[in-house]
């Protein structure tokens, strides 16, 4: 059960790691990209970060953090279910 608990600690920080990640490769460069301010007052904006996501390779990468986010969220959903089983045991 402490290997769980343990697991599910690093679970947890990485989780916050990720998040971090992807806010701060959004503010740095999403934010302020003249392309992006555009397309949201043209095409709205979900349609605007499609187009982006075409073409910029940082939003390419925050796709890639936030598609790790949601495994490392499935595995801390694992972690819990086992958690329970052991503890029901």
């Amino acid at each position: 059960m402490n290997k769980l608990t343990t697991e599910k600690r690093k679970s947890i920080n990485r989780q916050k790691k990720l998040r971090l990640e992807v806010i701060m490769m959004s503010e740095e460069s999403c934010n302020q990209c003249p392309i992006l301010l555009e397309n949201r007052k043209l095409l709205g904006n979900k349609k605007a970060y499609k187009e982006c996501i075409k073409t910029c390779l940082t939003l390419k990468r925050i796709q890639q953090k936030n598609k790790e986010l949601e495994e490392e969220q499935s595995k801390f959903r694992e972690l819990m279910k086992q958690e329970e089983k052991v503890a029901s045991n």
